[in-house]
């Protein structure tokens, strides 16, 4: 067993006690400025260490774990590695020396071996058991000493210091072993007081802010004799004196689970949004993490504390600007059923016509068509395309984002949305809308029966492993049981409605209503469900004369100049291409026709089923055009454009056959 020592006890003349109270000492070097970050950016890290410092702490901060007073209390000392307060000088070598068993982790569950009452608590030389004494391997188990260190005398051996025990008469034997001196043990005129004998015990550091509070419990646990160097062991939780077979709980040990350097600051973080950026450190980086798609403005604070005084702190506050992302208006098409379709969707730049991605949704067999919609099911701000089965396999919804790598963007399932709105045995074909319907920031899936009873299901889209709800949300059949001919659906924002009442017919309120048209086989007529209790219709209207039974299409956006979406009908088979948008107001007896066209009825096939996506081209939330396509028997005239007049002002001719088409809106933000 190791002699080493921090010395010999003398009795020593009084002087006055140097107890380590700091002032508050946390200043702002450099304020944080502000940034601006682009819509692309996802999350970016911010080194904040050269823009607080605590001007009372100048070394390297280690802490001391202990298990002697309260539960995880801990010990901050500055080592003397640099110049500064409560020191006359430097210990480089003694520092180093000491922060190599450190980061080596030899100090891991090191123990108090040796406690004298108001002289010195001593450690560093021995670890822990993990057995009572009375097994083997059951003593503490010495710590590997590595080659002296020179002396560094000079610093005063106060109360409050750590110090380098060593062997006596040999100035220069310090290892592994240190002391906290617990009293003022440097009587000037004293030979035998520390800063003299053996040449002076080198003081490498001090305990800072209340840590002698945990110094002081330590030196307060009762002592047992073990023989050398365990003479002076202090024990916890022991019964008194002890019998001569007393076996020591490896528990009783006062431990110090763990010495490890920390910063001199502790770090923290806020952002007054959340949702639009958050904000973490580890250590001194701070690391900001960006909502995809969202624009807006955050303030963040950061807080800068004293790792030994959580009083002491200051606080720093920048802006964090994220960019509006540029708009891009999108559209997306998929194949109607025929002979020759194929259950190809496609992404479309709606501003060029151009194709910006596309997948295959279903099996590359199945020739009943693929449905469409854009939404951003997850609520990350970026529009992904939803494809419906049509008729001829089981009914299904599939979600589908946008990967982009340089100027390549392809369309990747997201399997997790696969969604059967009408169960295994439903073959009838889907109709697909999406919209936020409970304002939670993502759009949910509203699903339609093409066929059959026209039954209507709303499945909400959550933040979840499994994010799309398995039952519906809202669910209703708008038609009457005993009609089999189907309905189409979309979604919009007609009003503001709280409980099934409607509280503003002029004030869009972020949740969307529910709009069907009625398939074939009665007269053509479009529904718009208030869902927000049990769904009730609050406007019916009748776009076409009753002798048309070919079915309507329904979709939405705002067209004139309140802040009330307005709905688009469409005919269908038999009706002459006839478009009819209607004033959204919900509060109104008969909505006003805005706009009215047949876009194909100058073409070869004026009466084949019509479909229609109205587009926002400049991203202000409002109507620019409407792009029309033709379904099953129509012609191969492409995407035909209307304008807001009605008149027909241009064509994508590029893309062939019966099609279906959606557009995302990216609606004005609060």
């Amino acid at each position: 067993m190791s002699s080493r020592s921090a010395a010999r006890r003398r009795p020593l003349a009084h002087v006055e006690s140097l107890e380590p109270r700091l002032a508050l000492a946390v200043t702002v070097v450099g304020p944080l400025p502000d940034i601006t970050v682009s819509a692309s950016a996802t999350s970016q890290t911010i080194s904040v260490a050269d823009r607080f410092n605590d001007t009372a702490v100048t070394g390297t901060v280690v802490q001391f774990a202990v298990n002697a007073a309260a539960p995880n209390d801990r010990i901050f000392v500055e080592l003397f590695d640099q110049a500064g307060a409560g020191r006359t000088r430097t210990t480089p070598q003694t520092a180093a020396n000491f922060l190599g068993y450190v980061d080596r982790g030899d100090y891991a569950t090191t123990i108090i071996h040796r406690s004298v009452p108001g002289f010195v608590v001593q450690g560093g030389g021995f670890r822990a058991p993990t057995v009572p004494s009375n097994q083997a391997g059951g003593a503490p188990a010495a710590i590997t000493a590595l080659p002296a260190v020179v002396n560094e005398p000079g610093n005063t051996n106060v109360r409050g210091t750590i110090a380098m025990a060593k062997l006596g008469g040999d100035p220069n034997s310090a290892t592994n072993q240190w002391f906290f001196n617990l009293a003022d043990n440097n009587d000037p005129l004293n030979p035998d007081s520390l800063d003299n004998q053996n040449g002076g015990f080198t003081a490498f550091g001090r305990v800072l802010g209340a840590g002698m509070t945990a110094v002081d419990a330590m030196a307060a646990v009762p002592r047992y004799n073990f023989g050398q160097p365990f003479d002076s062991l202090p024990l916890r939780n022991a019964p008194g004196p002890l019998p001569d077979d007393y076996v020591v709980q490896p528990a009783q040990y006062v431990t110090m689970p763990s010495i490890r350097r920390v910063g001199e600051l502790v770090y923290t973080a806020t952002s007054s949004d959340p949702s639009l950026v958050t904000a973490s450190f580890t250590g001194s980086d701070l690391r900001l993490d960006h909502a995809a798609g969202r624009a807006g403005t955050a303030v963040i604070t950061v807080r800068a504390a004293s790792v030994f005084d959580p009083t002491d702190f200051k606080e720093d506050q920048f802006t964090v600007v994220r960019e509006e992302p540029p708009f891009r208006p999108l559209a997306a098409v998929g194949a109607e059923i025929g002979v020759g379709s194929t259950p190809v969707v496609r992404l479309l730049d709606a501003a060029t016509g151009v194709v910006i991605a596309q997948t295959t949704a279903f099996e590359p067999g199945f020739r009943g068509g693929a449905r469409v919609a854009l939404g951003d099911v997850n609520g990350d701000g970026i529009a992904e395309l939803i494809a419906a089965s049509g008729p001829g396999r089981v009914g299904e919804i599939r979600v589908f984002r946008q990967h982009t790598s340089g100027s390549t963007t392809t369309l990747v399932e997201l399997p997790e949305y696969r969604t059967l709105p009408f169960g295994t045995a439903y073959t009838g074909g889907v109709e697909i809308s999406a919209g936020d319907l409970d304002g939670n920031g993502r759009d949910d899936l509203v699903a339609a029966m093409s066929r059959g009873g026209g039954t209507v299901s709303a499945f909400r889209s959550v933040n979840a492993a499994d994010p799309i709800e398995n039952a519906p949300y809202r669910s209703f059949t708008p038609f009457g049981g005993r009609f089999d001919g189907g309905a189409t659906v979309t979604v919009a924002d007609v009003g503001t409605f709280s409980q099934g009442r409607l509280t503003s017919p002029t004030a869009a309120d972020g949740r969307m209503e529910i709009v069907v048209g009625s398939g074939a086989g009665i007269r053509s007529m479009v529904l718009v469900y208030d869902i927000s209790a049990t769904p009730r219709v609050v406007t019916t209207i009748l776009p076409f004369s009753a002798k048309h039974l070919g079915g309507v299409a329904v979709s939405a956006g705002r067209l004139n100049a309140d802040a009330i979406d307005d709905i688009v009908a469409v005919a269908g088979r038999g009706g002459g291409s006839a478009m009819r948008a209607y004033n959204g107001r919900v509060d109104q007896a008969t909505p006003a026709v805005l706009v009215s066209a047949a876009a194909f009825a100058a073409l070869a096939r004026p009466n084949a089923p019509v479909f229609i996506a109205p587009i926002d081209l400049d991203g202000d939330g409002k109507i620019d055009r409407f792009y029309g396509t033709q379904g099953d028997a129509g012609g191969s005239q492409g995407v035909l454009h209307v304008a807001t007049s009605g008149a027909r002002v241009g064509a994508f001719g590029s893309l062939q056959g019966p099609l279906r088409i959606a557009a995302f809106r990216r609606l004005p933000r609060a």
